[in-house]
């Protein structure tokens, strides 16, 4: 039995937060009775963290779809206790699984599209090799080099000078 008073009171529990409270005790008996509620204590948010980081790390427009990750970061629900923690581990999961199964995108050829350029090369591959033999009167250079860089593919622009 208590004394009539206040007493400060500390009470721990298993997966909550402590509480410690002060309360008053009357000299009536029946007043000695107290309802105190405990919060449990948050879920482990740790992997979740890392896990959220690495994905929002990513380059979005690096990958074919993106959605599926897009998804597990907007069911991100921080509100779990000790208790939900089964649930947070599905979180980080989910978003771990999401990354996993990213394609990444095939760069873009630089190459022309081989089959609208197939005709064009073959007149190509002719002038650029009877251009070789020329020699430009004017700069003493050989049409060789003009050759060279048009049969490895590079862009090259020759303008005529008249005469």
């Amino acid at each position: 039995m208590l004394t009539a008073g206040t007493y400060t009171l500390e009470v721990t529990a298993d997966d909550c937060e402590p509480l410690s409270k002060e309360i008053t005790i009357s000299a009536d008996i029946a007043t000695h009775t107290q309802a105190f509620e405990l919060v449990y204590k948050s879920a482990d948010y740790t992997e979740l963290d890392k896990a959220e980081k690495a994905a929002k790390a990513l380059n979005k427009d690096d990958y074919e779809d993106f959605s599926e990750v897009e998804k597990a970061l907007a069911a991100i629900d921080r509100t779990k206790n000790i208790t939900e923690q089964a649930d947070v581990d599905a979180m980080v999961k989910a978003i771990n699984d999401a990354v996993a199964n990213l394609v990444k995108k095939t760069p873009a050829s630089s190459q022309p599209d081989s089959s609208a350029s197939d005709s064009s090369s073959a007149d190509s591959s002719s002038k650029a090799a009877s251009n070789a033999s020329n020699t430009n009167p004017s700069t003493g250079v050989a049409g060789g080099a003009f050759a060279l860089a048009l049969l490895s593919g590079a862009a090259v622009v020759m303008a005529k000078k008249k005469k």
